[in-house]
């Protein structure tokens, strides 16, 4: 199983790093990519997206060619990440509505044996200057939404 996590590990670092490279070259993110190895092949793929349906039928999609062959994928994308104590109550405000929100960079990593992990870098923006602040990992199905859980589990029904 160590091997399995350092693997995945890996990919998520990997795909931080091609962000943090992009986004310090140009200030942000051309578009969210999907970092996605199978038994023998490996495939990065851009997603642009232009509002709620097409974020859904992307999520479909890398769902349905990838959900059953994938063994570990990672995906990318700037979003807006707020962060909840162990025993807060969800709101229900989405993060990019809410008051305590951050600007984040973030990697969402997860494995067919159920290893998953994030790694995310805070955005800060003052005074006209844009700086990436250090990593931060999480190991751990921490963080929900519609790009999570996108792989069949070894030995379950997708």
């Amino acid at each position: 199983m160590a091997e399995t996590k350092d693997a995945l590990r890996k990919l998520a670092e990997q795909a931080m790093k091609v962000a943090s490279d992009e986004f310090e070259e140009k200030g942000r993110l051309t578009m969210p990519i999907w970092l996605i190895a199978t038994e023998h092949e490996f495939f990065v793929v851009g997603t642009p997206f232009e509002g709620e349906a097409s974020k859904n039928a992307v999520a479909a999609l890398i769902k349905k060619e990838f959900g059953e062959k994938a063994v570990r994928l990672a995906f990318v994308s700037e979003s807006w990440l707020r962060t909840m104590g162990i025993d807060e109550k969800d709101d229900g405000i989405a993060p990019s509505d809410h008051p305590d929100r951050e600007e984040v960079i973030i990697v969402v990593a997860e494995d067919i044996n159920g290893q998953a992990l994030h790694i995310h870098r805070k955005i800060e923006r003052s005074e006209g200057m844009v700086t990436l602040l250090p990593p931060e990992v999480i190991e751990g199905p921490s963080v929900g939404g519609r790009f999570a859980g996108m792989l069949k589990r070894a030995g379950t029904v997708h």
